[in-house]
């Protein structure tokens, strides 16, 4: 059903106040669940408000803590809190030292579940005028290649590139699907694509409910897919001091890489060469069957202007339902 945008604002804002946060903390994690909604990306949106790990039931034990810092880095003990607070902070903090330094890195462990939309930030970011690459561990749900054991998170990254239009981003899991993918399936009894879960005999499943009880495939379910995944599980964890155990595969670690393109030419030059290389690729030639070629993000931008001029976005009945009742 469609909904409007403000009404979606409101609902989200009066669950989230039922947990632990003050109105700023509300309005931020409230932006990324809608940017998620108006985005097409119903995995990272309002499905966050439900089941038992749910954003609103999250209670840090202190605030964030600056570990360490340098002039162009950072490091951010998250305090177990939520993994969307603890990223916009270390994306701010990345974004003020790239200014200053020209490059920034800003890394974060001890954040409790996901940091919703990747794509979000990557966006912020790159209205700066910078590069922005994340990088994001996630609590561990998937099975490597030849595995039937829970041993990385969907893992995802997402890039944001200025232009001279609208910022181009890249925003993906490194795997077969998103884990909240699969809690939406089982909410509203979808079935899933084949091939892109097990269940805990190490099967492969279509029904959402098995594979809660399972794990998500890696790209394609194939080495190289599982390689991808496992860059970042090393950089979001061990590298961020994060490696988790059975008790704690909930918490995880996030990497934030921030480039200034001024380090190499300016900003200006940097906008025009990407938005001649995206149209270079717009205007290729098309293989049999395809009639316009659709770059990585461009769906989930048009969905999400559309949403914004409209004033309304499109989501699920049961899970519109299903958040009236945490009201």
């Amino acid at each position: 059903m469609k909904v409007q945008i403000t009404t979606l604002e409101k609902l989200i804002d009066t669950v989230l106040a039922k947990g632990d946060y003050s109105i700023t903390e509300r309005r931020l994690i409230t932006n990324v669940l809608l940017y998620a909604e108006t985005s097409g990306k119903s995995s990272q949106g309002v499905v966050k408000l439900m089941g038992e790990d749910c954003l609103q039931k999250i209670q840090s034990l202190y605030k964030p803590r600056f570990q360490k810092e340098t002039a162009m880095s950072a490091f951010i003990d998250g305090g177990k809190g939520s993994g969307i607070l603890v990223s916009s902070l270390a994306m701010q903090a990345a974004i003020k030292k790239c200014a200053r330094t020209g490059i920034a890195i800003v890394g974060t462990n001890n954040t409790f579940a996901s940091t919703g939309a990747v794509g979000y930030y990557a966006t912020k970011i790159a209205t700066h005028g910078f590069v922005g690459i994340i990088m994001c561990g996630s609590p561990k749900v998937v099975a490597p290649f030849g595995s039937k054991d829970r041993l990385f998170g969907t893992n995802p990254i997402a890039v944001g590139f200025p232009t001279m239009g609208d910022p181009f981003v890249i925003d993906m899991a490194t795997t077969a699907l998103p884990w909240y993918e699969i809690i939406r399936a089982a909410l509203t009894d979808e079935k899933l694509p084949e091939n892109i879960a097990i269940n805990e005999n190490g099967e492969l499943t279509t029904d959402p409910h098995k594979a809660l009880d399972g794990a998500v495939l890696p790209f394609f379910n194939h080495p190289k897919g599982s390689a991808i995944s496992m860059i970042i599980e090393i950089l979001t964890g061990p590298l961020l001091d994060q490696v988790n155990t059975l008790d704690d595969r909930f918490m995880c670690g996030n990497l934030f890489i921030v480039i200034n393109p001024e380090l190499f030419s300016t900003k200006d030059t940097f906008r025009r060469n990407i938005s001649v290389m995206l149209q270079r690729l717009h205007n290729a030639r098309l293989q049999k069957g395809v009639t316009k070629i659709i770059l990585p993000g461009e769906q989930s931008l048009l969905r999400r202007k559309e949403a914004l001029a409209s004033g309304f976005v499109e989501i699920n009945d049961t899970l519109y339902e299903r958040l009236l009742s945490l009201v």
